[in-house]
């Protein structure tokens, strides 16, 4: 399933991932592509403290979505 989600990204015109912030910068089982592979990328506002100066790296737009 990876594989074909690979394939897929390298046929978009627009890649957008969309997941919480615990998600990000964590291994898991399976990767689709890093998080600066994809130009949009939406999460919640919990980052940790040290999180916010990386947002610029993470991909080519960022909108952090506040969360209660």
């Amino acid at each position: 399933m990876a594989e074909v989600d690979r394939i897929m990204m390298e046929h978009a015109r627009k890649t957008e991932l969309v997941t919480e912030i615990s998600k990000i910068g964590r291994a898991s089982f399976v990767t689709i592509q890093p998080v600066s592979a994809f130009d949009l990328v939406i999460t919640d506002n919990k980052a940790p403290v040290g999180f916010i100066p990386l947002v610029p790296n993470l991909g080519k737009r960022v909108i952090m979505v506040p969360v209660e």
